[in-house]
């Protein structure tokens, strides 16, 4: 063994580093929670004419958004944190059964071609769910966003995006 073979190696495999489980993405959905609800006490405690005030700032029809840019984040967590996962697991697993069909002999691959056949559908339609639940995540965010946008300036993207945000 010279350097030209490259680094020596040592057979033992590697520590794995405890993983953390998320608390990241706890402390968002908490924060997402609790600042409305600060926003609202701190609603409460002001004099009433000062609510009035802020109420008539505020544009009509604001809790119809408020309620959809909710559900979409909602949405948002379940497809990230649910669907998309599931789906991974899936194309992975899928993958495998694949590649085990593949290391068959020919004999035994034309007598389980039905299932492989299956196997494969069921990769792809696993494969393209991924994509599309990708692209739906990316589409909630930007909804969201402009659902957000709209509670803040009832004006905005009035001519050019649909009934979903009026």
């Amino acid at each position: 063994m010279g350097a030209e073979d490259g680094p020596v190696r040592s057979r033992e495999g590697r520590k794995e580093r405890p993983r953390k489980k998320g608390k990241g993405v706890l402390i968002v959905f908490l924060l997402l929670i609790a600042a409305p609800a600060a926003l609202g006490g701190w609603y409460a405690l002001q004099p009433a004419d000062k609510q009035e005030q802020i109420r008539a700032k505020v544009p009509a029809g604001w809790e119809d958004r408020a309620i959809k840019a909710g559900a979409c984040i909602a949405a948002l967590f379940v497809m990230a944190k649910v669907v998309l996962p599931l789906l991974h697991g899936a194309v992975g697993g899928l993958s495998r059964a694949l590649g085990a069909m593949r290391s068959r002999p020919v004999w035994l691959r034309v007598l389980l071609f039905p299932f492989e056949l299956i196997l494969w559908l069921l990769y792809t339609v696993a494969r393209l769910g991924f994509v599309a639940d990708a692209i739906l995540i990316i589409g909630l965010c930007v909804l969201s966003l402009a659902l957000v946008a709209r509670i803040l300036k009832d004006d905005l993207f009035t001519t050019y995006l649909p009934e979903i945000l009026r």
